[in-house]
């Protein structure tokens, strides 16, 4: 019974270090966690069990810090034997490691005040790990709307161009009317219909019975023939037109068109459900589903924000908004004040056109009623959300919603609006130097 006893001890002790210990409060701190990334504030306010579930879940994989002691990043970045054990970006082993065996053997789980040898003179010395590259905006994103060869654009999306004579209005090709007729869309409306009078009739010192003196006197005065219809002969119609009834003579309809009546329905044929474009016109380049104007010599572009390329030589590892100290902080800092606060940006763009959004959204804004497309639009990014595993707050979706709602009426699409802390709060919540204050 003890031996028992004793067996089951162990395996309860084991299986809290290896599997049940993730959110240990030795490398897991609700409010820590919550307060460093202003993603996870907007979506969890104070909400310690959502800021656990979301470091079970993600905040592991993505290489974020969720305690001041601990920095899983790092840790690999600083010991070759556990690079080598695990891979560079293993950070749930990497924390397994910490907990059971790099806090007793007193190594370092996160990077100590730095000290710059390099500052500008009379300058104090950050303690940080990395620095802000100089920036600047390059303006609101625009739908892409360059389709490839073969193809046109019509309305958001790209469709085979249509045969010689026809006009593509979404996914249907529309033959198109011929001069003088009027596009009533689906129909051509018909140029005028003219009388051709009263006719010739039988008269007084004609044949009785006999309509050939009437014949006569029609042919005299009309060369093109005359024809019988009722008991009176017409002048037969001009060509292209055709007799309805006694006395009005009607156009003809192009052939393959429907004759009815005062028009003439267009045939059509489909050419297929639409793509979205993926090239941008203007010589704007494509991030994320969106158009932005190319960054200037020296910096390239992250969103709606160009980043300096250079780095100074006490930060040389180069970072997307910035640059750092080593290469694993780059990663860290990469996801935590970059990446992270925009990652909700990108997520939404990214379901939004991966599912249709952006096609269901321009016909539900220009059909529908405000609210009713605003509906639909938060239903789709909701469903394509669930299908990419991520999750989405509500008030979230409802910003992105109203974002996409107006894109579609203005064509101009603005990542900003859907990141209500905006690049420049980014920057200003870490409290990172400008990587222009260093040489």
């Amino acid at each position: 019974m003890k031996t028992i006893l004793l067996y089951g001890l162990f395996c309860f002790i084991m299986i809290r270090v290896n599997g049940q210990n993730l959110d240990d409060p030795r490398v897991f701190n609700a409010s820590f966690y919550l307060n460093s990334y202003p993603d996870l504030k907007n979506a969890f306010q104070t909400d310690a069990e959502q800021a656990k579930q979301h470091w079970l879940t993600y905040g592991i994989k993505e290489g974020r810090q969720a305690i001041a002691t601990f920095n899983a990043p790092y840790y690999l970045s600083i010991y070759p034997d556990l690079q080598n054990a695990f891979g560079p970006t293993n950070y749930e082993e990497a924390i397994r490691h910490w907990l059971r065996f790099g806090i007793n053997e007193g190594r370092t789980g996160v990077r100590p005040p730095a000290v710059s040898s390099n500052p500008i003179p009379g300058q104090a010395v950050p303690d940080a790990d990395m620095c802000w590259a100089a920036s600047y905006g390059r303006g609101a994103g625009t739908f892409p709307d360059q389709c490839g060869p073969g193809q046109e654009y019509d309305a958001g999306l790209c469709y085979p161009k249509c045969q010689t004579g026809y006009a593509g209005v979404g996914p249907v090709c529309w033959a198109s009317c011929p001069t003088g007729f009027r596009d009533d869309g689906a129909f051509c409306a018909k140029p005028a219909a003219y009388g051709r009078g009263a006719g010739y009739p039988w008269k007084f010192g004609d044949t009785p019975f006999s309509l050939d003196g009437a014949r006569a006197r029609c042919q005299k005065d009309n060369p093109q023939g005359c024809e019988k219809s009722g008991e009176i002969i017409y002048p037969k119609c001009k060509p292209g037109f055709y007799p309805v009834g006694c006395c009005v003579c009607s156009p003809n309809c192009p052939t393959g068109f429907t004759d009815i009546g005062v028009s003439c329905t267009k045939p059509s044929y489909g050419r297929g459900a639409g793509t979205i474009p993926q090239s941008c016109s203007g010589g704007k380049e494509n991030q994320a589903g969106l158009c932005y104007a190319s960054c200037e010599t020296g910096f390239h572009g992250v969103g709606p924000v160009c980043w300096a390329n250079e780095c100074p030589s006490v930060f040389p590892f180069k970072c997307a908004a910035g640059c750092a100290k080593s290469s694993g902080e780059c990663i860290s800092a990469t996801l935590n004040q970059v990446v992270t606060p925009l990652e909700m940006v990108g997520n939404i763009v990214g379901i939004a056109f991966t599912g249709g959004g952006s096609a269901v959204a321009k016909s539900a804004a220009k059909t529908s009623t405000k609210t009713i497309a605003r509906v639909t639009i938060k239903e789709q990014l909701k469903r394509k959300a669930r299908e990419m595993g991520k999750e989405l707050a509500e008030s979230t979706v409802e910003n992105a919603a109203n974002t996409f709602y107006e894109a579609q009426l203005t064509g101009e699409f603005s990542w900003e609006d859907l990141d209500p802390t905006g690049v420049a709060n980014v920057v200003k919540a870490f409290n990172k130097p400008l990587c222009k204050d260093f040489k």
